[in-house]
């Protein structure tokens, strides 16, 4: 038999005063008699001094203190190993970021948890077929259909603290295929954050506990002049006001750090406060990214960092390839840090300037540049993209993509328009009837966007939202091209897209670990990014080796201050259970009963004694 706490021996100390109250003298009571017989013994019990008495037998105390001793019993949850053979438990240990607060001392919430788990593991009966699932936006089967205790403890003891973000419910797939055919089974979740169970239904032991944390958020920055701002976001996540020093650092192309500067901040509860440094241009071209820390610790410190790529902090140019076309002038002119050239001669390709972005409006030169990337408007380049209709005197409307959400839905009105064959690489942006007016994607190592009319032809460029949607677009492509962004949260899919005409890519995360990928299989997922840091991207292409940076970022909105556990369940369903009851025959409940019984025998005990 087992317990699942052990509190309740606190409540033994009740026993003895029980017993003392049992052997105190009883205050004598004064009657009235007809005889003498008694004042013998009534002189000697005046004369007695000592407070107590001897114990005697007496069945009430019995009674009492076997009360006493079921109640406590009932407490510490007794249970007893089952003997069902058909028995199927499931394991699932949330190894998220949030999993790394401090719970206990210097403990974390996960290696609180695999302490729970094992403790579960040995109440299980000796035949119980067990599974161990760990729990994130990775989640991963590590152990099934084992009968071994021991080798499920140190599958346990082995699983590693990480920085993905919690996902607990994309677990519960893998869950469900673990006892899809068991008749009896038994699913204990460890986690800190609440989640939707779905149709599984299982216990969740709870690991969340208020701790003191700050957090930083998503770097910015901005040029001004000679000077470049960096801003950072500072999160409190407490109850009460907090003053802490921010750390900034350069970072180089070999990784090594330099602290540029420190910062005070003030923030108050449950607020952000940004934290501005202003460095000199000069200073900050010597690093290809900064870092941002937390100059203490708190509850959580993986969120005590940030990371930034300055890779787009050099001046970017665009070559407007276009008779005339003072919207486009307008809209580009506005963009910060970059400067518009324009042109309408073909021969400015002949030149060895090289540019950013190539804006070809209405006309495509013979042969394209081989760096740089391209937006097409109102144009035809068979080599990346076909046109399958022209349409008149119609309406488009803006759809919802990730580069276009804050316009999605706007309608343009347009007097003519061309239609597009939706290439395998490329994603609709603007739409007519739900075909592609216009589409956004990687080719052949080129950021490529294209829109289907002549903005003179259209209302579009009157309205406030043309220069959103041209910095959107202008932002997605004068991003550097072998991955889609500079800025990744961990657990992302950062995506690999590579020249066709260069060698392998390469990428060297933050650990400083290699990861290649084929040249004709570029056009892959580097999905684990598991390490924060600035990570460096390379392809040889032509002689000329091309780097891009990116940082990978702790997912502090998720992960910083998550939803507990404890609320998914309402105020009608009773505590958050600790363990798994199917494993064990509990028999808290028996014991109970019997207290009952003891209880009412010694009301009638007593009662008969009067």
């Amino acid at each position: 038999m087992g317990f699942l706490s052990y509190w309740p021996l606190a409540f033994l100390i009740i026993i003895p005063g029980i017993i003392i109250l049992y052997i105190l003298k009883q205050e004598a009571r004064e009657y009235k008699i007809s005889s003498t017989m008694l004042w013998k013994e009534t002189f000697k019990n005046l004369q007695a001094k000592k407070p107590f008495e001897k114990l005697k037998k007496n069945i009430l105390l019995l009674l009492q203190i076997i009360a006493v001793l079921l109640l406590i019993i009932a407490l510490m949850g007794p249970w007893i190993k089952s003997k069902d053979n058909n028995l199927q438990a499931v394991i699932v240990i949330d190894n998220s970021a949030s999993m790394g607060s401090i719970y206990d001392g210097d403990a974390t919430r996960l290696s609180v948890a695999k302490d729970m788990a094992c403790d579960y593991v040995d109440s299980l009966a000796d035949n119980t077929t067990i599974n161990i699932v760990v729990g994130n936006r990775q989640s991963a089967l590590i152990l099934t259909g084992s009968k071994d205790k021991i080798e499920a403890k140190n599958k346990i003891k082995s699983i590693k603290q990480t920085n993905l973000p919690g996902e607990m419910s994309v677990t519960l797939g893998l869950v469900e295929s673990c006892v899809d055919t068991a008749k009896e089974k038994d699913i204990v979740f460890y986690t800190d954050t609440a989640f939707d169970m779905g149709t599984v239904q299982g216990s969740v032991a709870s690991l969340y506990n208020e701790i003191d944390n700050i957090s930083l958020g998503e770097m910015g920055y901005s040029l001004k002049d000679d000077k470049m701002e960096i801003l950072i976001p500072v999160i409190n996540n407490t109850n009460e006001d907090k003053t802490c020093d921010i750390n900034l650092y350069g970072v180089d192309k070999s990784g090594k750090e330099t602290l540029i500067d420190i910062s005070t901040v003030d923030i108050s509860s449950k607020e952000t406060a940004s934290c501005i440094f202003s460095v000199n241009k000069d200073e900050a071209g010597k690093y290809k990214g900064v870092h941002g820390q937390i100059n203490e610790s708190d509850g959580l410190l993986g969120d005590n960092d940030s990371y930034l790529v300055l890779e787009d902090a050099k001046e970017q140019t665009i070559l407007l390839y276009t008779k005339s076309n003072l919207f486009l002038e307008k809209a580009f002119s506005l963009l910060p840090n970059v400067k518009v050239y324009k042109s309408n001669e073909e021969n400015i390709f002949d030149n060895k300037e090289k540019y950013d972005l190539y804006v070809f409006d209405g006309d495509v030169p013979k042969e394209l540049p081989d760096s740089g990337n391209f937006m097409f408007i109102d144009c035809d380049y068979e080599e990346y993209f076909t046109t399958a209709d022209t349409i008149k005197n119609t309406t488009l409307e803006v759809a919802n993509t990730k580069m276009t959400g804050y316009i999605k839905g706007t309608k343009v009105g347009v007097s003519k328009s061309k239609i597009y064959n939706l290439p395998s690489w490329g994603d609709s942006y603007i739409k007519a009837d739900g075909e592609s007016a216009g589409f956004y994607g990687i080719y052949d190592g080129h950021k490529i966007v294209t829109l289907g009319f002549d903005l003179h032809n259209t209302d579009f460029g009157l309205k406030a939202e043309f220069p959103v949607l041209m910095s959107d677009l202008s932002e997605y492509l004068l991003e550097g091209n072998l991955v889609e962004e500079s800025n990744y949260i961990l657990g992302d899919s950062v995506v690999v897209h590579g020249s066709s005409k260069g060698e392998d890519v390469y990428i060297k995360d933050a650990a400083g670990k290699k990861h290649d990928f084929d040249v004709e299989k570029s056009a892959g997922n580097y999905i684990m990014l598991e390490d924060m840091g600035i990570c460096k991207v390379t392809q040889k292409v032509e002689n000329e080796e091309k780097v891009q940076y990116f940082a990978g970022n702790f997912p502090y909105e998720t992960e910083s201050n998550v939803d507990k556990a404890d609320n998914m369940f309402s105020d009608d369903s009773g505590t958050v259970e600790l363990t798994g009851k199917t494993a064990a025959l509990e028999i808290k409940n028996y014991i109970i009963l019997i207290l009952l019984l003891v209880i009412i025998s010694e009301w009638i005990v007593y009662v008969r004694m009067k």
